[in-house]
Formats: C-alpha cells, sequence, structure tokens
C-alpha cells in the first residue's frame, strides 16, 4: 500500500482549547507534622519523591546559611560517605535534586519506581543524619562565594538586588538577596544548626508522584518512610509583609559594562485578594509572552531591546509586578520613558480580539501544558505549597482567562499598573 504522506501545503486547523482540569492528588496527614500527598499514574513506569520541610533562610537563624544544606545532603550521612552514594545513586539510574527556597529546604529522587522505593531508607538517611563534611562545605562555599563576586559585576544582578530593596524594603528578613559578605561569614557549624533546627523543628510535606501500582506494597513503604521522618515538635512560620520604598529612580554605575539593566516594580495584591488572578493576565498581557505589549513595541517595533518581559510576584498577603529589561546603555532612559508609556496604554487602549485571541491561547497554552506528565501535575501541586498558591487556582485561571474582556484588563491596568507607583532601579556605566 502507498505510504500516507504529510500534507504540507495545507496548514493544519487551530481550534481553541476545551476548558482544563488538572486532576486531584490524594493528602493525607502521616503523623504529627508530616502529610503524604501523591498522584498514581500507572504503567508510566517511574517514581519520584520530594521532601520538603518548611525551613528556609526565612526562619533559620544564620543568613545564607540554609541554601548549603539540600546541596550538601548527598555529600555523606553517618552510615554513607558521599563517593558511596553517588555509586549507589548511579548504579541504580536514579537522580538527585536538591530543592528550595527562603521558607522551604528539600530533597527530590527520581527513577524507576522499584529502584526509588528501594532506595527510600537510604533518603531517609540524608535527610535525618548528613555530615555536612569540613572539606565539601569548603569547596560549595568558595564557589558560592565567586559566582556571588562575579554577579556583582552583572548589571541584571545589581538591578535586580537594588529593585529588591526598593521593593521590600532594605532591612527585610528573608525577600532580599543573600549579600557575598553574609555568605562568607556562614560556617559549616552554622549549616548544621540550619539542618538540625529545620528537620526537626517544622513541618514536612512528601510528594509521591508515579507508578504506585507495579510494586504490590508501594503505598505502605512509602507511608512507612514518610512516618519516619517525624519532627520533635512543629513551629508556625508568619510572613512578614513587604515595606516598599516612596516611588523613586535608582541608579548603580559599574565600570566597563556596555548594556544597562532595568528592574522596575509596582506593589501589588497578594495571592488571596479576588482581583489577583486577572491581574496575573493583566500583567501577562503587558509583558508575559512573546507577543505582549512590551515586547511588541519595545524589542520588535524600536529594536530597543533585545528582550523585556514583566511578571507578577505573589505571596499570601501581598504581591509585586516586575518588569526586567537590558538595553544599550544609550537607550536607557528611552526603555524607562516607554515603559512607562505602555502602562498608561494598556489601561487606555482597550485590545482588538486578535490580540485577545493570542493572550487566551498563550495562557492556555501554558496551562494545558501542566497536565503534560504526571511530573507536571505535581510540579503544580508542589509549587502550592512552596509559593501559597491557594486552593482551586488553576481552575480560577482557567475562568479568568476565558472570560477576560478587553475591557476589565484596561480597569485592572488602570487600577494596578499605575506608572507613577513605579520603582526603578537601573545598573549601567
Amino acid at each position: 500500500p502507498p505510504k500516507l504522506m504529510l500534507d504540507r501545503k495545507t496548514p493544519p486547523s487551530v481550534r481553541e482549547f476545551d476548558s482544563l482540569a488538572i486532576p486531584s492528588i490524594e493528602t493525607a496527614k502521616i503523623c504529627e507534622g508530616v502529610t503524604l500527598c501523591s498522584y498514581n499514574r500507572p504503567k508510566c513506569g517511574i517514581l519520584r519523591v520530594n521532601v520538603f520541610w518548611n525551613a528556609g533562610d526565612a526562619n533559620l537563624p544564620v543568613r545564607g546559611a540554609a541554601s548549603f544544606v539540600a546541596p550538601m545532603l548527598r555529600d555523606g550521612t553517618q552510615s554513607h560517605k558521599g563517593e558511596a552514594i553517588a555509586q549507589i545513586l548511579d548504579f541504580n539510574g536514579v537522580s538527585l535534586r536538591p530543592i528550595g527556597n527562603a521558607k522551604y529546604t528539600g530533597i527530590g529522587i527520581l527513577g524507576e519506581t522499584d529502584k526509588v522505593l528501594a532506595l527510600l531508607p537510604l533518603l531517609s538517611d540524608m535527610i535525618l543524619t548528613p555530615t555536612f563534611p569540613d572539606g565539601a562545605f569548603e569547596a560549595q562555599h568558595r564557589t558560592r562565594l565567586a559566582n556571588m563576586r562575579t554577579a556583582l559585576t552583572k548589571p541584571s544582578y545589581v538591578a535586580s538586588c537594588l529593585s529588591a530593596e526598593l521593593s521590600y524594603g532594605p532591612d527585610h528578613p528573608y525577600m532580599l538577596p543573600v549579600t557575598a559578605e553574609q555568605c562568607e561569614a556562614v560556617s559549616v557549624a552554622d549549616v548544621r544548626r540550619c539542618h538540625y533546627e529545620g528537620i526537626t523543628h517544622h513541618s514536612i510535606h512528601v510528594f509521591v508522584t508515579g507508578d504506585l501500582d507495579c510494586v504490590s506494597d508501594a503505598r505502605s513503604i512509602v507511608a512507612s518512610f514518610a512516618s519516619g521522618l517525624k519532627p520533635a515538635s512543629v513551629e508556625s512560620f508568619v510572613d512578614i509583609p513587604p515595606s516598599p520604598q516612596p516611588p523613586q529612580i535608582r541608579v548603580e554605575h559599574l565600570p566597563h559594562t556596555i548594556q544597562s539593566a532595568i528592574c522596575a516594580s509596582i506593589p501589588a495584591i497578594g495571592r488571596q485578594h479576588p482581583d489577583y488572578v486577572d491581574l496575573r493576565h493583566a500583567v501577562i498581557a503587558l509583558g508575559g509572552y512573546f507577543g505582549s505589549r512590551l515586547m511588541t513595541n519595545i524589542r520588535e517595533r524600536k529594536g530597543l531591546t533585545y528582550g523585556i518581559g514583566a511578571a507578577l510576584i505573589g505571596v499570601r498577603e501581598s504581591g509585586t509586578v516586575q518588569i526586567s529589561a537590558q538595553c544599550d546603555t544609550e537607550y536607557t532612559d528611552t526603555v524607562v520613558e516607554e515603559i512607562r508609556n505602555e502602562l498608561k496604554l494598556l489601561a487606555s487602549e482597550p485590545m482588538c480580539e486578535d490580540e485577545m485571541t493570542r493572550l487566551r491561547r498563550d495562557v492556555m497554552s501554558t496551562l494545558a501544558t501542566t497536565l503534560d506528565t504526571p511530573l507536571s501535575i505535581m510540579d503544580y501541586y508542589e509549587s502550592a505549597l512552596l509559593a501559597g498558591i491557594p486552593n482551586g487556582y488553576y481552575a480560577a485561571q482557567v475562568r479568568s482567562i476565558t472570560s477576560m474582556t478587553p475591557e476589565r484588563l484596561c480597569r485592572l491596568a488602570a487600577c494596578y499598573l499605575r506608572p507613577e507607583e513605579l520603582r526603578i532601579a537601573i545598573a549601567t556605566i
């Protein structure tokens, strides 16, 4: 029979997404202080186990020390040296990944289901009894300090640090980047202390994703592993709200740079606010995808920058709209002025139907990628924990973008994206 040939002359038809829904996961309180979340995908053949504990630079005693904990868990335990751990993982074809942010520390393991289940005792050992060898710490410490000092020569990093001060206040305890001076002061004893306080006095979350049917007692093995992580006590965490500085322009001069970096921010509402999801889509329209207003004007029409983007960074009770770009030093003032103009236009010029269609398709396509694999589905639920995303957030995004109108976007921009509220940080020559 003749081979079927692709018709390359006729483009495939494009249709809108059907309504998207994210599958639910099973959540169980294993014991006091330990929660187990699982999502079963039979016959996929793999399993991932990620463990987070509610401790990071935000609530541990030594600034900068918590970020060393997760990467060093693989460097040795009371019963395994780092080299032995590496050989065991390599022999079983299992990957290990440190995870963490200002509020959480964690580690994840991924591989074939039977191999991962067999290595859970080793993972438990790494979480509960790491030794943090002096030599491994010194190597990490030197590398991190060198990277920080290199970063301080880059306009994008310097502008982001200035922007954090403007957005959250110069004395915020955990939203500002760790400085080179703070990092240099960290000792291996500080790292050990942060690990001990984090793992023994804060809640633990275990996320299990993949094929839980291919091994008959997989669920009981995972539950036993989770229960073995029970902390001695659980301390609550209290978010500290930002203290934004007044609208202003701050400039840091760097010698020898050939580009300017611009980081502009506007204080915004938090994830619990009823307008948050709609505002997020307004920010995407402003600068969150390739066809956004900022990209179309400043990059495509005027050629002032290779790329410019905007994002809404949210926590429970507050948020920040961030706009970032790099450009030739000659165009710095022009780019700042164009950012102001685009904010005004977003509030005054409603989108045409073609622009709304592009925005809707981009948002829905991004939401659809969350459903690609069991790992991406669980990534969403893990992010919900790490970022404080409320229940029903996925469905709220679908409702928001499918019902969004140009007039609604204009009202949101006029209310929340006012150019006079910009805090602008610039690193330049």
